[in-house]
Parts: C-alpha cells; sequence; structure tokens
C-alpha cells in the first residue's frame, strides 16, 4: 500500500489531468490495468483488459464495479474486496465472455483514505482450459481402464 504525503497531489487528480498520456502508456503493456476511484468507479481501462471482457472501454468507464459484477460482466471484483478490507486483494475472476484472470488490486491512500485502487490483471484462460481438458483426459482414461 502506498500513502502520499500531505503536499503532493492527489492521484485522482494527477490522473484526470495526465489521462490521455497515462492511458497510452499503459496500452503499450501485456497485463490488464483497471483503475478506480475509492468507491469502485472505474476511472480507466487499458486496452489489454478490453480484451477478453466483451464490453467497450466507453460501456465500463463510469460505472461502479457492483455494477459490472451484477451485469455478469465479472464474478467478483479484487477491487470491490481492496475497498471492504482496506488492503491489497487478489480473485481469479470469471469474464462474462468465458475467459479468466486473476486480478490483484492495490489501494492508494491520500491522507489516510483510499484515492484510488489500481488493478492488474493476468488473462489464465488458456490455463484454466488446459487444466479441464486434461481434466477430461484423466475421467477417459479412468474410463477405459476400468
Amino acid at each position: 500500500m502506498v500513502i502520499v504525503k500531505e503536499s503532493d497531489m492527489k492521484y485522482s487528480e494527477f490522473l484526470k489531468e495526465n489521462y490521455h498520456v497515462l492511458l497510452e502508456i499503459f496500452n503499450c503493456m501485456r497485463t490488464g490495468i483497471w483503475i478506480t476511484d475509492g468507491t469502485g468507479e472505474v476511472l480507466m481501462v487499458n486496452d489489454e483488459s478490453m480484451k477478453a471482457g466483451g464490453l467497450l472501454r466507453d460501456e465500463v468507464i463510469g460505472k461502479n464495479m457492483v455494477e459490472l459484477v451484477e451485469m455478469g460482466y465479472i464474478t467478483e471484483s479484487s477491487a470491490l474486496n481492496a475497498i471492504a478490507n482496506d488492503r491489497e486483494e487478489m480473485v481469479i475472476e470469471e469474464m462474462g465472455e468465458g475467459g479468466y484472470c486473476v486480478a490483484t488490486s492495490v489501494p492508494l491512500k491520500y491522507r489516510g483514505k483510499i484515492d484510488l485502487i489500481i488493478c492488474i490483471e493476468r488473462d489464465i484462460s488458456e490455463v484454466v482450459n488446459l487444466r479441464n481438458a486434461l481434466h477430461e483426459q484423466k475421467e477417459i482414461a479412468d474410463k477405459i481402464r476400468e
């Protein structure tokens, strides 16, 4: 967890003032990045995160993570868990379009209050699919042995 000094600019203010530059930088990464405010409202999502979800950036920006869970876009939100527990949280999220990712959310505080939540996602859909295929092959092998 990172705490900003009293005299520094809030992270959320910096994000708003530098939104397009930061998004351009985050879009170069092969890791999904979500940034929400301290209530779970989505402020920024990079291109990598948009690949697996089935919604457009304009459809998630401004929505609260609670709404995205209720819509079935994700099954659980590490960002909401980080807000509720006031600490870094990690979950395996099942995406509405059938993909899976490991999401880790870290709260950034300003003057003792959560200002932003930074969520890093790693797509693990292929790993989950391979695990399921391996499980099916094992079941087939067990039936053949019987």
